[in-house]
């Protein structure tokens, strides 16, 4: 049976290299870690955007209205306004 001495040697030297593999990859990539912090945020946000607006038909004020803020009755107003511009004087 293994000395008692020996079991915690083992131990330690486990719990050493443990902690070392855990730590070196955050201390070695901090510069990019820092940069990825700052600046994925802003990445995520965009690319969920542009994902959601992808398959808008973008050519429509009635699609474009959400976008810019508008209110429901004011997209509706905008688009009677333009639809009735549009019509040949009579």
């Amino acid at each position: 049976m293994p000395h008692t001495r020996y079991l915690i040697a083992v131990a330690a030297l486990c719990c050493a290299i443990t902690w070392a593999l855990r730590a070196l990859p955050c201390t070695a990539l901090e510069p990019l870690i820092q940069y990825l912090s700052t600046h994925m945020p802003t990445g995520v946000l965009v690319i969920l955007s542009l994902y959601t607006v992808r398959t808008l038909p973008l050519t429509e004020v009635r699609v474009l209205a959400p976008l810019a803020g508008l209110q429901p009755a004011e997209a509706t107003t905008i688009v009677l306004r333009l639809t009735s511009s549009r019509q040949p004087p009579r």
